[in-house]
């Protein structure tokens, strides 16, 4: 499962999609916990894809069965209140995604924080709440400033996309400078 994270995180769907047919139950052991990580994986494999229906269905699969560790909660969180997000349901997706957020600061997932933060910001930016979303996304880059591309490329864009929504070119221009390709 975390092999297929790092893919994901890295840009690299194909790998990524690979490593999770390698995560089939019957290949790997069974029961609830190998069920539920087998389709957590499934679930950043979509969300990377942009498949959101495919993530929330994921993200129900494991629910049941994730283990009780701040990540797993985190990650699941996160996964669902980006679904929920994409859906324009705002309410649901910051209440999911603040949770996130709290959850992985406290666990120090340092990957689920910065994407959190992100998609926190998207919210605030549908919501009019430029300000706020600006904050949360400046602040997570420059928190975690050492992030996999996929993870820079999500901060970075959210960023660009509230700094064009406010008129500040050069500001969009400067997030941009630095940004990996893609």
């Amino acid at each position: 499962g975390w092999r297929v994270r790092a893919l994901v995180w890295a840009g690299d769907a194909t790998r990524a999609r690979a490593a999770v047919s390698e995560l089939h139950p019957s290949a790997v052991g069974s029961g609830p916990a190998v069920a539920a990580e087998v389709a957590l994986a499934r679930a950043w494999v979509t969300w990377l894809d942009g498949d959101m229906s495919g993530t929330a269905e994921n993200v129900a699969a494991a629910r049941p069965a994730a283990g009780g560790d701040g990540s797993s909660a985190a990650e699941l969180a996160l996964l669902a209140g980006s679904a929920h997000r994409e859906r324009n349901q705002l309410a649901k997706a910051v209440s999911l995604l603040d949770a996130a957020h709290s959850l992985a600061s406290t666990s120090s997932h340092q990957v689920v924080t910065a994407l959190a933060a992100s998609e926190l910001a998207r919210c605030h930016r549908v919501a009019g709440a430029h300000m706020k979303a600006l904050e949360l996304v400046v602040s997570a880059r420059a928190a975690h400033a050492d992030m996999p591309p996929t993870v820079e490329v999500h901060l970075r864009s959210t960023e660009v996309k509230v700094r064009l929504d406010q008129g500040d070119v050069a500001g969009a221009q400067v997030a941009l400078r630095d940004a990996p390709p893609g």
